[in-house]
């Protein structure tokens, strides 16, 4: 098992050979081959530091507290996160949100700007991606949206043999998701900014003719459960319905004007 590493790192860009009299200490962290830095804000002159801590320096005392207060940041996420990237690291240092992003989520569920409820079948396609992060549990709170993590989540999609357009689907709703948390300054920075979003293929629609329909009806299923199945796919056709409208349609949304029934659902 990879485990991260620590190390100070002192005038890192030779700043004191550029003629100036301090250089940075910075604390380089390295996992699985790669490295990121983060600056300790203290500026030192190379006879004051030792190479563990500030010396020979007006606030040594001070130097040292503001070194050991980032050491034990970063010592702190490495013991307690069970998935380490250095995004999330980054993240917990600089101390972006850790609220619930799921929660977030699952609260959300309403069109950005608009805020009006979104048609049955746009909201299942929420709900199942909802529940993918949930599978995926890498992206649980606003500090895991990091480009890292979601390509991950992306990765875990295409395992699921999902087609092109699906994956589009599915990572868009993601993404209008955290544009949102965005918004409402849950998080201060756009994680989708250097993704690659997946291809979206043209979809070629297939229609039946008024013959093929015909062939349907006239069809005698063997199993009363295939004499359902047709039933429902013809009502979809005729309706315009999606599987998703039809599964969750009720009496209530079935009204009668002029003598006729009327299907009233919101699209």
């Amino acid at each position: 098992m990879y485990e991260p590493k620590h190390r100070f790192v002192y005038d890192r860009i030779k700043e004191t050979n550029k003629g100036k009299k301090t250089g940075l200490l910075q604390i380089e962290v390295t996992y699985l081959g790669t490295k990121k830095y983060f600056s300790t804000e203290v500026h030192l002159k190379p006879n004051q530091w030792n190479g563990s801590k500030v010396i020979r320096h007006p606030e040594s005392a001070l130097q040292n507290t503001k070194v050991k207060k980032l050491i034990d940041k970063i010592d702190e996420y490495i013991g307690n996160t069970k998935d380490f990237s250095l995004d999330g690291l980054n993240n917990f240092v600089k101390g972006r949100s850790t609220d619930d992003f799921l929660e977030y989520f699952e609260t959300n569920l309403y069109i950005p700007k608009k805020k009006i409820s979104l048609a049955r079948g746009t909201e299942y396609g929420y709900h199942v991606v909802l529940n993918k992060l949930r599978e995926f549990d890498k992206i649980k709170t606003m500090s895991d949206l990091t480009l890292e993590n979601i390509e991950g989540f992306k990765d875990f999609l295409i395992k699921g043999d999902i087609s092109s357009n699906t994956l589009y689907l599915q990572i868009s709703i993601m993404k209008k998701i955290v544009h949102q948390a965005l918004k409402d300054k849950k998080i201060h920075e756009d994680p989708f900014w250097s993704f690659d979003m997946p291809e979206r293929v043209p979809a070629i629609t297939i229609y039946l003719t008024e013959d093929e329909l015909k062939e349907i009806e006239a069809f005698d299923p063997p199993f009363e459960r295939m004499v359902e199945a047709r039933d429902i796919f013809l009502f979809q056709c005729y309706s315009g319905l999606s599987y998703v409208d039809v599964k969750k349609l009720t009496t209530a949304d079935i009204t009668v004007e002029h003598d006729m029934k009327w299907i009233v659902t919101p699209r």
